[in-house]
């Protein structure tokens, strides 16, 4: 009787167990906060494009800190109007394009792509980055429709396979982001294994993600928007990103892409082949690309807009404005220049 009565006090009293618990709930929300891991970014809703990161925050998801700016967007803050003489270089995308916390600034493609460009122009090239976590062809004409270019005079829009047939996407109905700040760095990967645990997978991520028939909404919308970044003045390049295995809609629905933006004058550039000669890891999941897939990615794009928007390289002891053939590039094509 003496000895069974301790074990029944303890079995009984939860209050070490839970002590216990909490505790180290604690240290591992310590550790990663020495890690730099677990700061989501926090997202609000958006009518028009669904959501957007809330203004002028850090995130660090996974180990490498970047930046929101006061307009929800990933990178520096920039004045409303760009400078005189000067190229602000817009590309709009989703997950792939906005990086996610795997990827450092510097690496990006938005970024290598503009450094290539100002190196071999010397020109001032300053690249904005339009996009967001999840966003589909919908969300993205609803940010352009609304939100604009921020006086962007030339635009890479980037179009990954996974977005051919992805719909709008909403906060709550789609994707695992945050509203508000989490009590612990914890909560957040528990949150995104919880919800990558029950996503049930297809050949390009989740099935909610691929439906036919918003093939035919996102095309409408790719021309909507295209339309609206012509009458802006704007020179643009759409640029198709692979996955590392295709599904088998990919080819028709390229295909689909390709001749909407063909019959507006818009000239394409399709990764595919140059990612077929690398002989590096370009993903870390199949669909999103690496620190090697950016910095490919960004020569890639370079190389297409110096082809397309018909740029040549500064010459020796030359200074060339790129403002001015981008500038007469779009004058061209869609009248005088605002």
């Amino acid at each position: 009787m003496g000895l069974e009565e301790p074990r029944r006090r303890t079995l009984t009293n939860p209050l070490p167990g839970l002590a216990g618990a909490v505790g180290a709930l604690l240290v591992a929300n310590s550790l990663m906060w020495l890690l730099n891991l677990g700061q989501p970014v926090i997202f609000q809703t958006n009518a028009s494009c669904g959501y957007t990161a809330r203004p002028d925050q850090w995130a660090s998801p996974l180990g490498f800190a970047y930046y929101i700016n006061r307009y929800g967007l990933r990178g520096p803050s920039f004045p409303p109007q760009r400078p005189r003489q000067s190229v602000r270089l817009a590309f709009i995308g989703d997950s792939i394009t906005f990086g996610g916390g795997r990827v450092r600034d510097r690496d990006l493609f938005v970024n290598v792509t503009a450094r290539i460009l100002r190196q071999r122009t010397d020109s001032n090239v300053q690249p904005v980055n339009i996009s967001e976590p999840g966003w589909g062809i919908q969300n993205m004409d609803g940010y352009i429709s609304h939100q604009g270019l921020h006086d962007a005079n030339a635009v890479v829009w980037v179009i990954p396979t996974c977005d051919f047939r992805r719909p709008k996407m909403a906060i709550g109905r789609h994707f695992p982001v945050l509203t508000r700040e989490p009590v612990l760095r914890i909560v957040t990967l528990l949150r995104a294994g919880w919800y990558w645990a029950r996503a049930e997978p297809s050949g390009n991520g989740h099935s909610y993600w691929v439906q036919r028939d918003a093939l035919r909404a996102n095309l409408e919308a790719f021309r909507d928007a295209l339309l609206r970044i012509q009458s802006a003045h704007a020179v643009t390049l759409t640029v198709f990103v692979p996955q590392q295995r295709q599904p088998s809609y990919a080819e028709h629905d390229l295909r689909a892409y390709q001749r909407l933006a063909a019959s507006l004058d818009v000239p394409t550039c399709n990764l595919a082949a140059g990612f077929a000669e690398s002989k590096r890891g370009l993903f870390y999941d199949g669909v999103h690309l690496n620190t090697s897939g950016h910095r490919l990615a960004g020569r890639l794009i370079a190389a297409c807009i110096e082809r397309f928007w018909q740029i040549r390289p500064a010459q020796d002891g030359e200074t060339q404005n790129w403002a001015t053939p981008i500038v007469s590039y779009a004058t061209s094509r869609w009248g005088s220049s605002p």
